[in-house]
């Protein structure tokens, strides 16, 4: 049966941007599985969500961050809405623990290296970068996806998540329970 959710989208850059790697990391800080803080503070602490996710389109085009969430029975839309925004906001005013980038930086590593570690993936990863004008890049991903620094982090939060580059549903469920 359907929950209620809450979905927002932010419009970013494309996939060739300078932005597309800080983007891509911000999307882990904030739902890199149960450590994101988007599951700790909203999922484990506050128990606002039985579910949340953000993830970033990896389109030639310009991409979108797309946030989707569903609420814990009882809890109010609202509510949620502020407490996502509270917890980006908390992350564009707070130190990131260096920890924290480290830990998000050594994932998309050791995802990377193990993704290339089929031929076919390998082919599939060389001709999307061939695609994007520049095959080389399947041997630097890994290098500026590295170089992403706090400061870039705050930077990107300031220039994307802004509440003019987003849009917003609330799927509010109906369903009765017996």
């Amino acid at each position: 049966m359907p929950s209620t959710a809450l979905y927002k989208v932010w419009h970013v850059c494309s996939r060739n941007s300078k932005d597309f790697y800080t983007l891509d990391l911000i999307t882990d800080l904030l739902a890199g599985g149960e450590s994101g803080r988007l599951y700790t503070k909203l999922v484990r602490e506050k128990k606002l969500f039985s579910e949340i996710n953000a993830y970033l389109t990896a389109d030639i085009d310009p991409g979108l961050i797309i946030l989707q969430g569903k609420l814990m029975k009882g809890i109010d839309i609202q509510y949620a809405d502020e407490s996502v925004n509270e917890v980006i906001n908390d992350l564009q005013r707070e130190k990131i623990i260096k920890v924290e980038m480290e830990k998000v930086k050594n994932k998309f590593e050791a995802s990377t290296v193990f993704s290339n570690t089929s031929i076919l993936n390998k082919a599939a990863n060389l001709s999307f970068c061939e695609l994007l004008g520049n095959p080389g890049l399947i041997n630097n991903e890994i290098d500026l996806y590295r170089r992403v620094s706090h400061r870039m982090v705050i930077e990107t939060l300031e220039k994307y998540f802004i509440p003019t580059n987003c849009s917003t549903i609330n799927y509010i469920s109906t369903r009765h329970e017996k």
